[in-house]
């Protein structure tokens, strides 16, 4: 029912994938990867920083005063795993540009743990919409540098479905 690259027509232009070919330069998509990666270690950077530097109230309540201790705890954990990914994410973007597929695989795990840590933590409310939104551009990120056009860039071949 629902069309599928291997049973389409190999002769249907709209499905050709055009593989990266020696001398082509940086794919586009790889490119726009780069972008959102940067966008996303400043935004790990800077919300990390905030979490970190946010001043905790204190209130006469033992029981709430508890929960101002937990919740600042949490934003502490989640905000020193920022500030680690978002470091690391910096440090692996220019792999992308070269093209080396171990730094891709590296830079895809660090993004996995920060986008989780992120998530986890606004979903818990220890940050923002900001951290939702980080976690996004991540995700079209990831999405970005696995297309499978750029598979010959990392060093792989087209696999047998995409033929």
């Amino acid at each position: 029912m629902f069309p599928v690259s291997h049973n389409s027509d190999p002769g249907d232009s709209n499905r050709a994938i055009r593989y990266w070919q020696p001398g082509d330069g940086v794919p586009g998509s790889v490119k726009v990867a780069v972008m959102l990666f940067l966008v996303a270690a400043i935004g790990l950077l800077a919300s990390g920083a905030v979490m970190w530097t946010a001043e905790r109230p204190v209130v006469d309540d033992p029981d709430q005063m508890a929960y101002i201790d937990t919740l600042s705890t949490n934003m502490r954990w989640v905000g020193t795993v920022q500030v680690v990914t978002g470091i690391l994410v910096a440090s692996l973007i220019p792999g992308l540009l070269r093209g080396d597929g171990r730094r891709r695989r590296l830079l895809m795990i660090a993004a996995a743990v920060a986008m989780a840590f992120t998530l986890v933590g606004w979903v818990f409310r220890a940050g923002g919409l900001e951290q939702a939104l980080i976690a996004l551009v991540m995700a079209l990120g990831a999405l970005a540098m696995y297309r499978p056009a750029v598979r010959t860039f990392f060093g792989e071949s087209p696999s047998e479905l995409e033929n």
